[in-house]
C-alpha cells in the first residue's frame, strides 16, 4: 500500500491551513477531531488505564536513571509531587545505597509557577571538564522549540550574562567554557524546508549572537544542520553534521574556519573515538 502526502507547496492543497499549529480556529478544530475520537472509546477503561500507568510512573521505587559527569550522577526525576520534574545529583556512593540523598539543583514545577510559564523539561548539556556550567533547554509547550539559558550548577541559578538563545528549535552545544555551537533561527532565510535551523555558528562569551561566526550553512531543502565539539584529549576537534534528511548525513570536520568533509557513504553513521573512526553503513561499501 503507497501513501500519498499531500505537497505541503501545493496552493491547492486544502489542508495547508492546520500549518499554523497555535490559530484559533485550527486549534478548535483540533478539539473537534478529539471529540469525535473520544466519543468512540470507553472512558472509563481508558480512566482506568491511565491511572494505572501514572502510578507505575510516579512510583518510588523506581530506579533512577543517571549519567555520569565527573564525580556526579545526574538525573531527571518526575513523581506526583513534582509532575514537572527535578534537576538533581547525586554522588556514586550514595548512589549505591537504598536511599540516595540527592542534591537538587532545578525545580522545573517551581521555576514554571514563580515565571508564569508551565516549562517542560527538554534536558541539559554540562560543559567539559569541570561540568560547572550548564546550558538548559526549556519548552514552553512541550514541542521540540525551545529557550537554551546557561545555569550554573554550583551556585544552582541561571547566569543573567551568560549564554541564552530565545525560543526556537535550536540546537547548542559547548566548544569550551567561552564558546558554543549554536544553529537556530538567525531571521531571514535561515531555516530549511522543515523549520529547522540550516546554519550552524560558534559564538563567543560576551558577544552578541548576532556577531556568532558562521561555519556551516546547509541547503534549504535538507532537514537542518548540527554542531558538536570532541573532547577526546589529543584528538580535540569540532563536528559538523548536514542532516540531509532522517537516513542521510554527510559530516566535517572543521579545520580552523574550513569544513573538511569525512567521506563515508550519506546512511553510513559515524563514531569518533581518539584516532579510531567506526563506520556503519548500510548496504555493502567498496571503499
Amino acid at each position: 500500500m503507497s501513501l500519498d502526502f499531500p505537497d505541503r507547496t501545493n496552493p491547492q492543497d486544502e489542508n495547508l491551513w492546520l500549518e499554523d499549529i497555535r490559530g484559533e480556529k485550527q486549534l478548535a478544530w483540533v478539539r473537534e477531531q478529539n471529540a469525535r475520537t473520544m466519543a468512540t472509546f470507553d472512558v472509563q477503561a481508558l480512566e482506568r488505564s491511565k491511572a494505572s500507568i501514572l502510578e507505575v510512573y510516579d512510583s518510588d521505587d523506581r530506579i533512577p536513571m543517571v549519567s555520569r559527569r565527573g564525580d556526579w550522577l545526574y538525573n531527571f526525576w518526575q513523581d506526583s509531587d513534582h509532575p514537572r520534574g527535578l534537576w538533581r545529583r547525586t554522588t556514586l556512593e550514595s548512589y549505591k545505597t537504598d536511599s540516595p540523598e540527592w542534591d537538587i539543583l532545578l525545580d522545573i514545577d517551581a521555576l514554571g509557577a514563580t515565571e508564569g510559564t508551565e516549562w517542560v523539561w527538554a534536558g541539559a548539556s554540562l560543559c567539559y571538564p569541570d561540568y560547572r556550567r550548564a546550558l538548559v533547554e526549556l519548552s514552553p509547550d512541550g514541542g521540540d522549540a525551545t529557550v537554551v539559558r546557561e545555569f550554573d550548577v554550583d551556585a544552582k541559578s541561571f547566569i543573567e550574562e551568560g549564554f541564552q538563545i530565545p525560543y526556537g528549535k535550536t540546537q547548542a552545544s559547548w566548544i569550551d567554557a567561552d564558546s558554543i555551537f549554536v544553529a537556530t533561527d538567525f531571521g531571514d532565510d535561515s531555516l530549511t524546508t522543515s523549520g529547522y535551523a540550516r546554519e550552524v555558528k560558534r559564538w563567543q562569551r560576551g558577544t552578541p549572537l548576532t556577531d556568532a561566526e558562521s561555519v556551516l550553512i546547509v541547503d534549504r531543502e535538507h532537514m537542518g544542520a548540527v554542531g558538536m565539539h570532541d573532547n577526546a584529549p589529543g584528538y580535540e576537534r569540532d563536528i559538523l553534521i548536514d542532516m540531509v534528511d532522517f537516513f542521510t548525513r554527510i559530516y566535517y570536520v572543521l579545520e580552523g574556519d574550513t569544513p573538511v568533509k569525512i567521506t563515508v557513504p550519506g546512511d553510513a553513521r559515524i563514531q569518533l573515538h581518539y584516532r579510531w573512526l567506526t563506520v556503519e553503513p548500510k548496504p555493502d561499501w567498496e571503499i
